[in-house]
């Protein structure tokens, strides 16, 4: 049945890197609260705050970790977001077959979906959802490169002095428990310490999501955004692609 796709307004150069997604998740929550520091207590500048959200499928509060202002609590729940908010799929855990429609938006509500009875209630139910799941959470962070090259240690020494450390957290080791074994007990380098952070008025986009502010966004990882030109065809970062390296 062919169906109207409801996409929001896009912005080139936004999409988040997909890759390693379950190894952040196995990081344990501890390992990310203790970098946290929202008064500044130490007087370094830096104030980042832990993102609580509710688990939509506990209903219990969870370290937020994905998402521009860490707002999803695991890797399904971002998938499930995802496919309802971008382009208007409905999940079981994510309902919303007309996407990010208001209820005063009745012509959109209106519009015909795609959900299929013999298939159940929502457009990508068990095992779609669980696939894309899988597939997020195993998607493999790409290998270092040039990594003993002068000009790569040279940046990476820069990176150091200037601090970006305090906030781009180099390393982790993922928690021996971790629920899928292969993520278990790994050192990572993902560079972020997956806190919130005010970064003004000049950064903000005036919206507030989850325990976000207008201005707070959480630190991004930067492993494999070296390949961002080659993957995606530019080199546009930042939540709005205004910086173009």
């Amino acid at each position: 049945m062919a169906r109207s796709i409801r996409r929001r307004p896009c912005r080139r150069g936004v999409t988040q890197v997909m890759s390693g997604l379950g190894l952040i998740e196995a990081i344990h929550p501890a390992d990310i609260i203790a970098n946290a520091d929202p008064d500044d207590t130490n007087g370094d500048g830096i104030s980042g705050k832990v993102p609580m959200v509710r688990d939509p499928q506990s209903g219990t509060l969870a370290l937020g970790r994905f998402g521009w202002k860490a707002q999803s609590a695991t890797v399904r729940q971002q998938a499930a977001d995802a496919l309802a908010g971008d382009i208007g799929i409905s999940s079981p855990d994510a309902r919303r077959s007309h996407g990010d429609c208001t209820s005063a938006q009745t012509v959109c509500l209106a519009m015909a979906d795609g959900v299929q009875a013999r298939l159940g209630d929502t457009e990508a139910p068990d095992p779609v959802l669980g696939l894309i799941t899988f597939y997020s959470e195993n998607l493999a962070v790409p290998a270092r490169r040039k990594a003993s090259f002068a000009e790569t240690l040279a940046g990476k020494k820069v990176f150091y002095d200037t601090g970006c450390v305090s906030c781009h957290v180099p390393k982790f080791v993922t928690r021996r428990d971790a629920a899928n074994k292969a993520h278990a007990f790994q050192l990572i380098w993902p560079y972020s310490d997956f806190l919130l952070h005010d970064m003004g008025e000049g950064l903000a986009d005036g919206q507030p999501v989850g325990v976000a502010s207008g201005s707070e966004w959480r630190t991004p990882p930067l492993w494999g955004i070296g390949l961002t030109k080659t993957v995606s065809g530019h080199t546009f970062f930042l939540h709005d692609g205004r910086a173009r390296t």
